[in-house]
């Protein structure tokens, strides 16, 4: 399967996510608006938003645009559990090619992820502090660049 085609990533996206919150009604629309938007920017297969719980420990799948539609509002990891726990953990961005070799990598049957072989996340902060976690995955290997 040929890459999906990327669109340019930068202020143009900030704006269309600034323009996206206005436009949502709730927050569960924002965040799936959201994700189809930079996976379509991206040019990824995937784009998921992990949320912390209110305990600051627990991270929670909120939306996603390629992982299983069921695996959404199920899908819960402590912060250091998984690649994805390790972003919001230590608040830097991780990429891995085939990370199902990562030794950290956790495996959620209800996602469907095992099909992906390339794993990007960034965390997301407000003042400094862990909100959430945005993962890109690709079905093809693919080394993310610096500037994405």
């Amino acid at each position: 399967m040929p890459p999906r085609k990327k669109e340019p990533l930068g202020i143009a996206t900030l704006e269309d996510i600034g323009r996206l919150i206005l436009h949502s009604h709730d927050l569960d629309e924002t965040l799936r608006n959201v994700a189809d938007l930079v996976a379509r920017r991206a040019g990824t297969d995937v784009c998921s938003i992990y949320l912390l719980a209110e305990d600051g420990e627990t991270l929670v799948l909120r939306a996603s645009h390629g992982l299983a539609k069921k695996a959404v509002g199920k899908v819960v990891m402590k912060t250091g559990e998984g690649l994805t726990g390790l972003v919001a953990r230590e608040r830097r961005i991780v990429a891995v090619r085939e990370p199902q070799q990562h030794p950290l990598y956790r495996h959620f049957k209800e996602t469907g992820e095992e099909r992906f072989h390339s794993y990007f996340g960034v965390p997301l902060l407000d003042r400094g502090e862990p909100v959430g976690v945005l993962v890109l995955q690709t079905r093809e290997p693919r080394d993310f660049t610096a500037v994405e």
